[in-house]
């Protein structure tokens, strides 16, 4: 099934196959590296507030999609991402390796589920 937010070009797939691509990466060498000792995750950021963060919701419909779209009804901002970095390099996460975390305030899985429900159905349920 084609998602609503994989729609708006070749660069946008682009993209998604190659952070795809990353997420796979470092779920398989996670494996190898666990033997080390050492621990991989990789992060994938929703749209956060930053100097390219703003210009991009400026600039490309489908990045201000993305924020009008978000569950949370806010954009990220680099605390967010601080803040999860941090939980994650401490002893609260020492068992967590290969996977890929999400910091989007629900957006992807937001935008996911309209397109398995019908368009509408998730976003309609803020409160």
């Amino acid at each position: 099934m084609a998602m609503a937010w994989d729609q708006s070009g070749d660069a946008n797939r682009a993209y998604l196959v190659a952070k795809r691509g990353n997420q796979v990466r470092v779920e398989a060498q996670a494996l190898h590296w666990a033997k080390r000792g050492a621990r991989l995750i990789s992060i994938s950021p929703g749209v956060i507030s930053t100097a390219q963060g703003r210009q991009e919701i400026r600039e490309q419909p489908e990045v201000a999609r993305l924020v009008q779209e978000n569950p949370m009804r806010r954009i990220g901002t680099p605390d967010d991402i601080a803040s999860a970095v941090e939980w994650l390099t401490g002893p609260a996460a020492s068992y967590i390796t290969g996977v890929d975390l999400r910091i989007d305030g629900g957006t992807i899985a937001a935008l996911r589920w309209q397109e398995a429900l019908g368009a509408g159905e998730i976003g309609n349920q803020h409160d």
